[in-house]
């Protein structure tokens, strides 16, 4: 069963940078027992997943939000999305956005249950690569009116973390999760 690494900090700066995605990769290699190589700079290209060039042993997804900064490392790959709870049109988001089945939810849940749908779903088009498109209302992270535990077949995992943010991780394979504050 693959391990799955979740890294979260809270750097002085959240924004992710070569130094944090670095400092986790670093820390994925030593939890993993690899050598410690020196990983180049992550590269993207278009609305793609970041990748290590060449390192096909290192997935990663990263996210910040509100002063946090957070890291998933996988030998597959994974998608991670962290929200801080802050005031916003909510409803108004959910009905233009979400599939209708995640709206009826945020109109029962408030905007906890806004945050929840968004994050499993910003999490899920990460582990995709397909980023955040015109199809984000086409898939629901709501099912039989509760946060379902799966979306298109990606396994679901809401994670504890700070009060008022969500953090979810999203992933094809089932893994043992492994979260590290650090």
């Amino acid at each position: 069963m693959p391990r799955i690494f979740v890294f979260t900090l809270r750097p002085e700066r959240a924004q992710p940078t070569a130094e944090l995605v670095g400092l986790c990769a670093r820390r994925y290699l030593a939890e993993t027992g690899r050598p410690y190589v020196r990983l180049p700079a992550p590269v993207r290209s278009g609305f793609s997943k970041p990748r290590f060039e060449g390192a096909a042993f290192a997935e990663f997804s990263l996210t910040h939000s509100g002063g946090f900064f957070a890291c998933a490392f996988s030998p597959l790959p994974v998608g991670l999305d962290l929200q801080q709870h802050r005031p916003c049109r909510a409803e108004a988001v959910a009905r233009r956005f979400f599939h209708p089945e995640e709206y009826r939810y945020v109109l029962q849940h408030g905007d906890d249950g806004f945050f929840s749908v968004w994050c499993a779903k910003e999490s899920y088009v990460k582990l995709t690569g397909e980023g955040i498109t015109d199809r984000f209302g086409t898939f629901s992270a709501v099912s039989g009116g509760q946060l379902s535990d799966s979306i298109r077949g990606a396994h679901v995992h809401f994670l504890p973390f700070a009060p008022g943010y969500t953090l979810c991780l999203c992933c094809r394979h089932e893994g043992q999760i492994i979260p590290i504050s650090l």
